[in-house]
């Protein structure tokens, strides 16, 4: 991703950063209906088809973004940062159960902190 621009022959400021997502279940949670919720930490939740499925995450703190990092899940993070920021915002999902989850990188710009 960090390669050199064949226009302006000058390195990229882009850095591989892992993600994590994380598949819970909430058979109580909101319908079918319900959009992405993001909340202003930056923590999201969506519905993920039927059945009381639902993907969640956030970006973690600037200190705690390291590059290269490997693509083992972070379940501490869920467990003490995302569960209580989502259960927060909706209530329902205090209960909440984790079913699956995957690591990838996300290509940072280092410059302005996009992808």
């Amino acid at each position: 991703a960090a390669a050199t621009s064949p226009l302006l022959r000058t390195p990229l400021p882009v850095k591989p950063r892992r993600r994590c997502v994380y598949g819970v279940e909430q058979r109580d949670g909101p319908t079918v209906h319900c959009p992405l919720v993001v909340d202003m930490s930056g923590a999201y939740i969506r519905r993920e088809g039927s059945g009381g499925l639902f993907l969640c995450g956030k970006c973690p703190a600037p200190e705690d973004d390291l590059d290269d990092l490997d693509l083992t899940v972070d379940y501490e993070f869920f467990e003490n940062r995302l569960w209580e920021l989502i259960a927060n915002r909706i209530p329902v999902f205090e209960g909440l159960k984790l079913k699956h989850s995957w690591a990838g990188y996300y290509e940072y710009n280092t410059f302005d902190q996009n992808g």
